[in-house]
């Protein structure tokens, strides 16, 4: 969900990026009158209906620089791990569609590839999930979702089915500014999901089997203005864990950047069964541990730790990071002199993704202790 997921720089070609940078005016400081996060109730997310339409690709053209992004991982096969992003950028009449698709074997080996969409050549659905340009797709709606890439090194055919509904945080929006129009919304198209397939990558094909998350995002923040911190977290019970005794806990945390006042922009969500048992944005978060990353001024956290209650639910846990699976660092995938003039326009954003185990105590409304321990990836993004 984040709605700037700042890959954007990553795949997309380079001559565009720089236009659209070059093209794209400072903004002056705003000061709305209030900034509205996940503004509304958050009604039980288990009887929360997502309209279809809710889940689209927009079509018309805004004034300010606008990102929208499907995104999806999974943990499969006792270890794999698939994180896959198809996206779309617009500034006027400029746009640019890709994807990207990052695969890690249980051993550490990372697949990586990146592919940019002919724009003339997609195509839109306007009351449900739909994007198709040739062999590549998504599609979806009443929790079932497949996703269909071929592109250069990679090519799934997937089906996300949820194992809990779909849920919006509150009514969906962050408000940075009203006064500009400068807003993100994000649906979690699933928030668990089982996942089943196939996966073609250069040395081998897989079945996959196994858990997922997808979010849907739209954002109209410019890059000169992106968020400076970026946390989440997708973690699940081991394989072989029975259906009634599965847990699936997520995180994705942001902070505005500071010229619209640097506040936390926090969701938090646990799942057990077949139900949402606790989903809110009200939650402490403290990391730790940090330190250095590779050929970078950034510090990453190894540790972090996490408490919540809500509607009678607390938790109380901590996510330990294990080794460093992929590292990216946005602008050294620029040549050098694109790299000199995008640094005019945007901070370094850096990714740091790792394996992990979080340990957590959960108490139920009734009182009831249990004790969890979920693995899967985090992901650290910094840029300032």
């Amino acid at each position: 969900m984040k709605y700037l997921r700042t890959p954007i720089a990553v795949v997309l070609p380079i001559a565009l990026l720089v236009i659209a940078l070059c093209a794209m005016k400072p903004v002056e400081k705003p000061e709305p009158p209030d900034n509205l996060i996940y503004g509304g109730e958050w009604p039980d997310p288990n009887t929360m209906k997502i309209p279809p339409d809710q889940t689209i690709f927009h079509n018309e053209a805004l004034s300010t620089f606008e990102s929208e992004g499907n995104f999806y991982m999974s943990r499969f096969n006792e270890g794999w791990i698939l994180m896959t992003h198809l996206f779309v950028w617009k500034y006027g009449p400029i746009r640019g569609w890709g994807i990207y698709a990052l695969t890690i074997s249980p051993d550490g080996k990372r697949y990586f590839s990146k592919h940019q969409l002919n724009e003339k050549k997609v195509k839109l659905a306007s009351d449900h999930l739909f994007v198709m340009e040739g062999a590549n797709s998504v599609e979806g709606k009443d929790g079932v979702y497949r996703v269909k890439f071929n592109i250069e090194n990679f090519a799934c055919d997937l089906t996300y089915k949820n194992n809990v509904p779909a849920f919006r945080p509150g009514d969906g929006y962050v408000w940075y500014s009203k006064k500009d129009n400068i807003f993100q919304f994000s649906l979690l198209t699933c928030p668990w999901a089982d996942v089943t397939g196939t996966i073609k990558l250069p040395d081998r094909s897989l079945q996959v089997k196994g858990e997922g998350y997808s979010d849907k995002g739209r954002a109209t923040i410019f890059l000169t203005k992106i968020a400076p911190y970026l946390y989440s977290i997708r973690v699940f019970s081991p394989p072989g864990t029975p259906r009634e005794d599965r847990w699936m806990f997520g995180l994705l945390e942001q902070q505005m950047h500071p010229s619209y006042g640097s506040k936390r922009i926090p969701t938090l969500h646990l799942c057990h069964g077949d139900k949402i048992v606790m989903a809110t944005k009200f939650y402490d978060l403290e990391p730790s541990g940090w330190a250095p990353g590779k050929d970078t001024p950034y510090d990453y956290p190894r540790r972090i730790k996490i408490r919540a209650k809500d509607k009678g639910w607390i938790l109380e846990g901590e996510y330990v990071c294990g080794e460093m699976f992929d590292f990216l660092d946005v602008l050294a995938e620029l040549p050098a002199w694109a790299q000199k003039m995008a640094q005019k326009f945007i901070k370094r954003p850096v990714f740091f993704r790792s394996h992990g185990k979080f340990d957590a105590n959960i108490t139920s409304p009734d009182g009831k202790r249990t004790h969890i321990s979920l693995i899967g990836p985090h992901e650290y993004v910094v840029s300032k």
